[in-house]
């Protein structure tokens, strides 16, 4: 039995196909602020970028690092690190063709301070891809929106 579980329900799906047809291939440097499972991340790299996935979480990377490896995408790569501090993650405040930032702002209580320090990984024309629940929309089949910040 595989020691991980892969993903899919129709929320991750329905997520998975928003990104692959609001990413281009490319190439290039792209970054995925709060990568979580790097499933976004493993994508990208698919399609051609140099991918940084960022996320907090151990389990998560050890996920996303098993499932790379597996998938054998030597272009995707994983830093441990806060995102409410992204401006002291990377050195020589670094830039990205691309900026993934999805299903994570909104555990953000600064999110301004997020959106700054992701434009500052920005050179002109970079692409930002953000994407955040609506609390006026029906949820997709499975999820769940709270009505309290979990920031």
């Amino acid at each position: 039995m595989a020691k991980y579980r892969l993903l899919s329900d129709v929320p991750f799906q329905i997520r998975m196909s928003y990104l692959d047809q609001n990413l281009s291939p490319g190439q290039g440097r792209l970054i995925d602020v709060g990568c979580g499972n790097g499933y976004s991340t493993a994508l990208s790299a698919l399609k051609g970028y140099q991918s940084l996935g960022i996320s907090y979480s151990q389990a998560d990377l050890d996920f996303a690092q098993w499932f790379t490896a597996t998938l054998k995408l030597g272009n995707a790569s994983f830093l441990k690190g806060d995102i409410r501090y992204l401006d002291q993650l990377l050195e020589n405040q670094e830039k990205f063709k691309v900026v993934l930032c999805l299903e994570v702002i909104e555990h953000i209580i600064n999110d301004q301070k997020l959106l700054d320090d992701i434009g500052n990984l920005m050179p002109l024309g970079a692409k930002l891809i953000l994407t955040t629940p609506n609390k006026y929309c029906k949820p997709l089949y499975g999820d769940m929106i709270s009505d309290q910040e979990d920031g």
